[in-house]
């Protein structure tokens, strides 16, 4: 497993705004955001973003990330992904996320919880079809407590 070398750094919160970040590890651009589960929420019962996941709650996020193939400049679609939340060394969210797609765009995704205000690690591991190893961006990602609800 290769570990990027630098974590990106993010500042927001999770139910106040949307915000994203990007990272290349291995010739894999990442490209991660975080959008309130309220935003998805507001959409009607039949649109294709509410169903994702099975939906999301209020209070969460949707976690967002797309793919990119640096040299060959091209979105990957196929991947198993998954992602591990953390805050002080305590992981408090682990899932595999989920393939979508969004206004005709593939990615990948899934509904977590980011509560407390503090420091996140957000880690995703990525291996692709056929690929021997697992390719892993770190970024950390932080909750203001005046933005907090």
């Amino acid at each position: 497993m290769v570990l990027a070398s630098a974590l990106a750094t993010v500042t927001g919160a999770a139910t106040a705004q949307a915000h994203a970040a990007r990272q290349v590890v291995d010739g894999l651009v990442f490209h991660y955001g975080l959008v309130p589960a309220e935003i998805v929420l507001a959409h009607p019962d039949s649109h294709a973003e509410r169903q994702l996941h099975g939906g999301g709650s209020r209070g969460e996020s949707h976690l967002v990330l797309a793919l990119f193939d640096e040299r060959q400049k091209i979105r990957l679609v196929q991947a198993e992904v998954t992602v591990q939340i953390s805050r002080a060394e305590v992981v408090v969210a682990s899932m595999p996320l989920q393939p979508m797609t969004i206004r005709g765009q593939p990615g990948f995704g899934g509904f977590v919880s980011v509560g407390a205000a503090g420091v996140y690690t957000i880690r995703f591991d990525v291996r692709l079809p056929g690929a021997s190893s697992v390719s892993t961006a770190a970024f950390e990602y932080r909750v203001s407590p005046e933005l907090r609800p």
